[in-house]
């Protein structure tokens, strides 16, 4: 019908159709900017656009949906009637508009969509984290280090032209002998349950962005198409508008995406495009469906870096001041534990992102407890390189010494002589692809490098700065230098080692 080609036409492009409430160019995302709504940081401060008319109240709709979840068969309904027990903030009046504006206010398919959502959480997480927050330190606690590890989804933290979020995917990172299906189920959860918390983005959905290049056989099962399919388009409570494949293979081309495409809804196999060619062309192609350069990762030729080291650090920090932890504080408390017993922990961490908003999720104190107590047994578990007293691994404190002493020395033969020990680098790879036996990439250490040789730099001119000056004395200022930067050392490398994921459970801990 007309209808369902213009709502095709604005799934595709972008371009806005009257059915879903969008009118004017600011659902283009036009006077947003790049930067109007950061995906990462929780609550956008753009406003919701208008939603569509509702027949009956709010009132009569939530009475009427949880009426029919009890038309439905037990079996599929358990699990969430499950969850309105043991967390009924996860299920409430609010959650539950989610699901119904998700399907414009169609009851059997909100109340369908509400059932297969917790039926999908209690599998991917089990029993002992299904009904937890969902945030690094609740129900993401045991899968945060492998997802992050294995890099296949990304919540890029920006929005399409058309204010769409947009979860990128790198397909020949998918590992079935690392994670399954389920975990990375449960880590699109997680990724999604943030973009819902974004009021401006809960209407316009999100778009799947796939990067197929070295894609093989091994990347791809039937099984795992099939969960993952079924999650994305029938379970979230927020609508699946796109998918845009790229750089595919031949083996991709003609054999994996059309049996994918056989998988998909009719819906969705309508709404799926592939885009040919490379370079200029790829991006002209992307740029036809909302998706300009500005807007695509680096890894397509785009212009956004993606950092899911950031990433990370944000969401913990965000996630942990909503729960009422004052990293401040604990700062202050760790310096002077440091001060007196040579303690090693440090849990300072950036009170705001990059774009300085406040955090969107819920951290209830019961499940910080359990986060840490789980992430300490994690700790003792998990066999760790011993650093020296101030925090620092003592091959980078070599390896600084020998750049020092020989400034024309290459990064590489400085972190060889500290004594890292990396993988033979082959032809075509670059430094992100060689890594050392703590599974942290060249790249970053030689970055890490850098860095503690600018803050070696820093901590001699600010000691020089310090020195007596003519009636020897110095400022107030200058004698809490020294502090300052102490306690952005134990920072510095309390975080240095997240590119290998080794100190991850020690800031989940925190929480």
């Amino acid at each position: 019908t007309t209808q369902e080609l213009t709502e095709l036409r604005s799934d595709l492009t972008g371009i806005p159709a009257i059915t879903y409430g969008f009118s004017g160019l600011g659902s283009l995302g036009l006077g947003l900017g790049s930067a109007g709504i950061n995906v990462h940081g929780g609550e956008s401060p753009v406003s919701r656009g208008s939603s569509p008319p509702r027949p009956l109240s709010t009132h009569l709709l939530l009475a009427a949906l949880d009426q029919h979840m009890m038309t439905l068969p037990a079996q599929s309904t358990a699990a969430y009637f499950r969850a309105t027990a043991k967390c009924p903030d996860e299920v409430s009046n609010e959650r539950k508009l989610l699901f119904l504006e998700c399907d414009e206010n169609n009851i059997p398919l909100a109340a369908q969509r509400l059932a297969l959502y917790w039926q999908y959480r209690l599998d991917g997480f089990g029993e002992e984290r299904c009904f937890e927050p969902m945030t690094l330190a609740g129900a993401m606690r045991d899968e945060v280090v492998t997802m992050v590890k294995s890099g296949i989804f990304q919540l890029m933290p920006n929005t399409d032209a058309s204010g769409r979020a947009i979860i990128y995917t790198r397909m020949d990172r998918r590992d079935f002998s690392q994670f399954s299906a389920k975990q990375e189920v449960a880590w699109l959860t997680y990724l999604l349950e943030i973009v819902v918390q974004h009021q401006s983005l809960q209407s316009r959905g999100f778009v799947c962005l796939f990067n197929a290049s070295n894609v093989t056989r091994k990347h791809y099962t039937r099984q795992a198409q099939q969960y993952r399919q079924r999650a994305l388009d029938y379970a979230f409570p927020i609508r699946h508008r796109s998918n845009h494949g790229c750089n595919l293979s031949p083996l991709a081309n003609y054999i994996l995406v059309p049996v994918a495409m056989r998988l998909k809804s009719k819906n969705m196999r309508l709404r799926s495009r592939v885009h040919r060619g490379s370079g200029e062309d790829l991006l002209r192609s992307l740029a036809e469906f909302s998706l300009p350069r500005d807007r695509v990762p680096s890894d397509l030729g785009g212009g956004v870096v993606l950092d899911i080291n950031q990433f990370l650090i944000d969401r913990i920090s965000l996630e942990a001041r909503k729960s009422g932890i004052n990293f401040q504080a604990l700062e202050t408390d760790n310096v002077d534990q440091a001060d007196r017993a040579g303690s090693t922990l440090s849990s300072a961490a950036p009170n705001h992102n990059e774009h300085g908003q406040a955090p969107p999720i819920d951290v209830p104190s019961a499940g910080v407890g359990r986060a840490t107590a789980a992430a300490s047994r994690a700790t003792e578990t998990s066999p760790k390189r011993k650093r020296a007293g101030n925090g620092v691994d003592p091959r980078m404190a070599k390896a600084v010494r020998a750049k020092q002493e020989d400034p024309d020395l290459k990064l590489y033969d400085a972190l060889i002589i500290g004594g890292y020990v990396f993988t033979q680098k082959a032809p075509r790879q670059t430094d992100f692809d060689v890594f050392d036996e703590d599974g942290v990439s060249l790249k970053q250490r030689k970055n890490n490098l850098c860095t503690r040789l600018k803050r070696e730099q820093t901590r001699n001119e600010t000691k020089k700065a310090s020195e007596p000056v003519g009636d020897g004395t110095t400022s107030v200022t200058q004698n809490q230098a020294p502090a300052a930067m102490a306690r952005r050392d134990s920072f510095d490398e309390q975080i240095e080692s997240l590119p290998g994921l080794d100190g991850l459970d020690d800031w989940v801990g925190r929480l």
